[in-house]
């Protein structure tokens, strides 16, 4: 089995948001019968990092392909870079890159297909990040009790979004009330929106928030077990700046997480 070293450090630290700057790794010389991959990634950096669901904690790099087992490897947000060894040499080769933050939600993704990896040589794999919305004030997996709700939604600024609901059914796309539209769009100063669904009734929810450009999604599922609350309940990361959630016009309670 041939084996390559993957360095992602500089160019995931010089990288910005939205993907206006690249960076290009200089590889170490290959060893014999090993091969490198170079990446050129734009794109890594979080819009906002003030708030902790801008926050990228740590990324996931992922290569892939036919005939071994997916190679997976995590470094820290602030990683100088990091190495991937146990990849056969061969063509079409995948590498997925995601960054994750403190709530352990993926926030931007980006990836490179048809990657070659000779051996003795360099490949060179561009990756281009985008932003990945997400619920920022209700944890996967959480009981909320509560069917009166308003969702956090992060992403990168001025970007359309919707959310669907799949509640024991086909996924519907949900109506913010407040707005009378299905799609809402998130500050162009903190990268945050709030949807405000109205009531929704007891039970088990599968919610997915979608970018309606590029199509990336994260999804939430969630229980609700109370349907007799009377007010909204202001459902914001706790985590959110007064100056942040202020613009939005929201009030930061504690972030709901999961209860086993």
């Amino acid at each position: 089995m041939k084996r390559y070293s993957l360095y992602i450090g500089a160019v995931l630290l010089s990288a910005c948001g939205g993907g206006s700057n690249t960076s290009m790794m200089t590889p170490s010389a290959p060893g014999t019968g090993n091969g490198q991959v170079a990446l050129k990634i734009s794109g890594a950096k979080s819009f906002n990092p003030s708030i902790t669901p801008g926050k990228i904690n740590q990324y996931v790099i992922t290569v892939s392909g036919d005939g071994f087992d997916p190679i997976q490897t995590v470094v820290d947000g602030d990683a100088s870079h990091a190495t991937i060894t146990g990849v056969p040499v061969g063509e079409h080769r995948s590498v997925h890159v995601a960054a994750y933050n403190p709530n352990n939600q993926m926030i931007r993704e980006g990836e490179a297909s048809d990657v070659m990896v000779p051996p003795d040589a360099v490949a060179d794999a561009a990756v281009t990040m985008q932003a990945v919305p997400v619920i920022s004030n209700v944890a996967d997996g959480a009981y909320v009790p509560n069917t009166r709700l308003r969702f956090s939604i992060y992403s990168d600024p001025a970007t359309v979004v919707e959310l669907k609901s799949d509640h024991g059914g086909d996924a519907i796309a949900l109506t913010d009330v407040t707005e009378n539209r299905s799609q809402v769009a998130t500050h162009a100063d903190t990268g945050l929106a709030l949807f405000n669904p109205g009531v929704l009734s007891p039970g088990d929810y599968t919610l997915t928030v979608n970018d309606a450009a590029t199509g990336r999604h994260s999804q939430t599922h969630i229980t609700i077990t109370d349907g007799h609350k009377e007010r909204g309940a202001p459902l914001v990361s706790g985590a959110l700046t007064a100056a942040s959630v202020g613009s939005v016009g929201i009030t930061p309670v504690q972030f709901i997480t999961r209860t086993e």
